[in-house]
Parts: C-alpha cells; structure tokens; sequence
C-alpha cells in the first residue's frame, strides 16, 4: 500500500508540475509579448479596458500555475528538506525583482505595466506560501528525527522489525499429530530419509502400508545403500 501511495504522488507531482510550468512558461511568454507590443504603455493602440480585463484573468490564470508547481515540486523533491527554503528565497528574491524588469519591458511605468508585474508575482505568491510551509515542516521534523540519513536509517531498521514481527506472527503452527499421522509429520523424523523414503512417495502413512524408512530395516538398508551410490556418483 505504501509503495503504491508513493508512486501515485510521484506521477500526480511530476504531472502538476509538467502541467503547471508548461501553463506558466505560456502565460509569462504572453505578457511579456505584451509588454513588448506596447499594450501596457497606452503605445499600441489597444484598448486600456480590454488590456486590463486580459492581464486580470492572466493573473489568476498564472496564480493557478504557480500552486501546480508548488505542489508539484514538493510532491517529487519531497525528501530533500531545503527544497522548501529554496522555493521560498528564490521566489523572494523574483518578487523585487520582476516589477522592474517588466515595467522596463514595457517602456513605461503605468497602472497598467503595474498591474502586469502583480500578475507576475500571483505566480509567485503560491511558491512562497509552499515554500514556507515545507521549510517550517521540514525545520520542525530536523528537531524532532535530525538529519536526513539518521531519519532513514531509523525508518529501515524499524521496517526491518516490523518485519521481523511480521515473519514472527505468520509462523506456521505445527500440525496437529495423531496416532495415526503420517510419519514424515513428526518432528523427530530425518529429513534426509524422507526425501528418498518411498513410503512417503506413495504419500500414504506407514502404518497402511505396514514399513516404514525408520521401522523397517530392509527399506533403511535399501535406502542408505542408495544414498551411498548418489555420494559416489557425484564425487
């Protein structure tokens, strides 16, 4: 159950972040286009109305985007605990700095040029609340487990006991022995015999058959003049 929890998360994250950054890299490429045409400088000759109207649904278009590649870069990048502090300062650093690159690529710095580079950051702000959250959580359980390689090797070797109680529990119970039982049930019996005795072979009790390979001398003569012939042959 747990190795397939673990596949389906990594193909959900590496989906979402296929997905999201695919989605994002389109919606980015947009309004940079934009930026560039001039429509956020009142220099294309386009609608400011209708200019707005399209940065606002790109806005939440990339604000979209940018939980599916928080999510999915948490869900495959989860075992490595600075993912999450990463995520946070990259997307810290990129919050200062788009504003000016975009107003650049604009050419002018208008409510519209404004409120382009605020789409921008909506791509933003999920990373830095994903990115913040995974590094409060991965601060607090390097408290409680330590480093990473301490925390797996005290998941293996509780795996390797859980195993272990495992096999314990599932031992097989001795069968229930009659006077009557099949000689080869008993645990006293020679297993090396057994495995040439032809009594055991017609699988039927020796007391059926009145012989047996550890009552009768002559099936023990037999069977140990065998053996001796198997040991010469295979020397």
């Amino acid at each position: 159950m747990r190795r397939d929890w673990a596949a389906w998360r990594h193909d959900v994250s590496v989906w979402l972040l296929k997905t999201g950054g695919v989605a994002a890299a389109l919606g980015v490429g947009y309004l940079i286009w934009g930026g560039l045409q001039g429509y956020f400088a009142f220099s294309g000759g386009a609608d400011p109305t209708r200019v707005a109207t399209v940065a606002n649904a790109l806005g939440y278009y990339l604000y979209c985007c940018g939980w599916a590649v928080g999510l999915g870069l948490v869900g495959l990048f989860g075992e490595w605990r600075p993912i999450g502090i990463t995520m946070f300062l990259s997307s810290a650093f990129a919050w200062f700095v788009v504003p000016p690159l975009f107003i650049a690529v604009a050419g002018a710095k208008t409510f519209l040029s404004v409120q382009g580079a605020d789409n921008l950051r909506g791509f933003l702000t999920p990373l830095l609340i994903i990115g913040f959250i995974q590094a409060v959580w991965a601060a607090v359980d390097y408290w409680r487990h330590g480093p990473t390689l301490r925390l797996r090797a005290r998941k293996g070797a509780q795996l390797v006991f859980r195993l272990k109680e495992v096999e314990k529990k599932v031992q097989r119970r001795r069968p229930m022995l009659t006077p009557f039982s099949p000689c080869w049930k008993l645990p006293v019996i020679d297993k090396l015999m057994c495995e040439h005795c032809p009594v055991m072979k017609r699988r039927r009790p020796c007391w059926r058959l009145k012989a047996g390979c550890q009552c009768n001398p002559v099936i023990v003569d037999t069977l140990l003049t065998s053996l001796s012939e198997e040991g010469g042959a295979k020397v």
